[in-house]
């Protein structure tokens, strides 16, 4: 009887201890390690394009200009043109420099260049009328007609000369003043304000008889208004 019950207990604790012990998990798949992927091809840093070709107003006004838009030159090594602010070129290595040709400015929201010495190219104005590059502060033929009108109040002009039938290129100095009475026109072309001399103090301007262009003094500056005579 002891016999069959120590048996009993002894199977008994066999199913206990086999029960007891964890049951093994089925081990996941170890992934194979994968070949690096190739680098993409270097490519070559492009250089910066270019900038178009500067084309002037064929009318002959300079490039728009403000305070806040200034102009400058189109070229900082050996400069050619006065230009507007989009068109002003910083990015150039100089292998060659030169002094600027005169001085840019912005002449009633106008790009001018005020040459510091008069060109050495004769423009004739024998078969046509001078007309006005303003950008490059000179006198052409037969073109950019509307940027040179008369009578001007400031800035450059260019007209035909009297001995010579070349067109001379002039700045016209802005004249400032409180009254016409400080004012008076050119006699001669391109019309512009001039300061009035002595001898016309208080004289009356007669329209057509004294002229077609009469003084005037607007805004602080003298200027000339024209009249169909």
């Amino acid at each position: 009887m002891r016999a069959a019950v120590s048996l009993s207990l002894s199977l008994l604790m066999l199913v206990a201890c086999g029960a007891s012990e964890p049951v093994a998990e089925p081990s996941e798949p170890v992934a194979e390690p994968s070949e690096p992927e190739p680098a993409p091809p270097e490519v070559a840093a492009r250089e910066p394009a270019p900038p178009p070709p500067y084309v002037p107003d064929p009318k002959g006004f300079g490039d728009p200009c403000s305070e806040a838009q200034p102009c400058g030159w189109d070229d900082p090594c050996v400069a050619t043109r006065c230009v507007g602010a989009s068109h002003v070129r910083s990015d150039v290595a100089c292998e060659e420099s030169a002094p600027p040709p005169g001085e840019c400015e912005c002449v009633e929201g106008r790009c001018a260049l005020r040459p510091s010495r008069a060109s050495e190219v004769a423009v004739s104005c024998a078969m046509s009328a001078c007309g006005l590059d303003q950008g490059a502060g000179k006198c052409v033929e037969g073109t950019m007609l509307d940027a040179n009108r008369s009578p001007r109040d400031r800035g450059p002009a260019c007209h035909c000369g009297i001995t010579t039938p070349t067109c001379t290129f002039a700045w016209v100095e802005p004249i400032a003043c409180e009254s016409v009475e400080q004012c008076w026109v050119s006699d001669t072309a391109p019309y512009h304000p001039i300061a009035r001399p002595p001898a016309l103090r208080r004289k009356t301007f007669e329209p057509c008889k004294d002229g077609e262009f009469a003084p005037a003094c607007s805004d602080g500056f003298c200027t000339v208004r024209g009249f169909s005579c």
